[in-house]
């Protein structure tokens, strides 16, 4: 098994890479066990994870016990 056979979601919307042309499509080529991208799947849905509703809009928690369950 490779080091990354076992990602299936990967968040890269704030990475300067998502400029390139049909990066996307050159992701789920390197990768392609990879389900969810940037928040979409690769039919473009959105995906909303239950770990994505415990952040805010900059990834900071919203709620201090939400960040002491992940300690």
């Amino acid at each position: 098994m490779a080091p990354l056979d076992l990602l299936v979601h990967l968040d890269i919307s704030e990475n300067e890479v998502c400029n390139l042309e049909n990066y996307k499509d050159k992701v789920y080529e390197i990768l392609p066990n990879l389900q969810i991208l940037d928040g979409h799947d690769r039919d473009g849905n959105s995906f909303l994870s239950e770990d994505d509703e415990m952040y805010g809009e900059e990834g900071e928690f919203e709620h201090d016990e939400a960040l002491l369950e992940t300690i």
